[in-house]
This record gives C-alpha cells, sequence and structure tokens, in this order.
C-alpha cells in the first residue's frame, strides 16, 4: 500500500540560548527540524520552500510536545524517544540513524566509526551523506 501524501504540516519556532530551532509535524508526527543561528523568518516562510504543494499552519500549541522534548535535548538532557516521526529515509540512512541513537549522549564517532558500526567500514562517506540528510538532526544528532 503506498504511503499517503503529506496535506497539513504544523509549524512552530522554539527559540532557545541563541538558537532558532523551527519545528514541523504532520498528523503523524514529526517531519522535519530546521537549525538556524540568526534567521528572522517565521516558521511558515521558513518551511514553506521546503514543502510544495502542502498546507503549512502556524500551530505552536500542535507542537508542544516536541518543543518541550527538543528543550530538554539541548539543555543536555534526556530525550523522550515516545515522540512520533514521519519522516522517510532509505534503508541506508534508517542504518545510519539506528547506529548513531545508541551512541552514548555526549560521546562522539568519526563517520568511519559509525560506517563500521552499520556493516559497511568502507562507506564513511556515505554516512556522511546520510547524515546531511537527516531531516531530524536534534533526535538524530
Amino acid at each position: 500500500m503506498a504511503r499517503q501524501k503529506i496535506q497539513k504540516i504544523y509549524v512552530s519556532r522554539l527559540d532557545i540560548f541563541d538558537l532558532g530551532v523551527f519545528i514541523a509535524t504532520s498528523h503523524l508526527g514529526v517531519v522535519r527540524i530546521g537549525l538556524t543561528l540568526e534567521n528572522p523568518l517565521d516558521p511558515v516562510e521558513f518551511f514553506t520552500p521546503l514543502f510544495s504543494g502542502v498546507s503549512i499552519i502556524h500551530n505552536p500549541r500542535k507542537n508542544i510536545p516536541i518543543a518541550n522534548g527538543l528543550t530538554h535535548v539541548l539543555q543536555g538532557r534526556d530525550w523522550d524517544q515516545g515522540i512520533p516521526l514521519d519522516f522517510r529515509p532509505s534503508p541506508f540512512q534508517f542504518q545510519v540513524l539506528k547506529a548513531i541513537s545508541r551512541i552514548p549522549f555526549g560521546e562522539i564517532r568519526t563517520y568511519g566509526e559509525v560506517a563500521t558500526m552499520v556493516g559497511k567500514p568502507r562507506a564513511p562517506r556515505a554516512v556522511g551523506q546520510a547524515l546531511k540528510a537527516n531531516p531530524l538532526p536534534l533526535i538524530f544528532p
């Protein structure tokens, strides 16, 4: 069965420290998170170029759970993994995101180390590209 096209995106902005965090969710869960240091755009303006043919609705109340979870992450606290996600990674990107989610908070790994974690030790560039395309950088840092 083909996946139903997203019709509506609910967007909001969270400003914490000097970081602007743009949040986009569908009725199924978080679709995308955008980060900026200096961007005066409101969330509708920020996401409009990324979602053509979709109704973009400014609705901070709809995004309160994700905003609270992201605030915890940015304050160095644990992330609540119970928040639903709505994105479609490639099988390789899914492997990479699953692998990096097992890295303990505060620790880092090289692309080469992550490539080895997913069983592809000769693919560190592919790992870098998978992470570059990551639509949820605070959930999968």
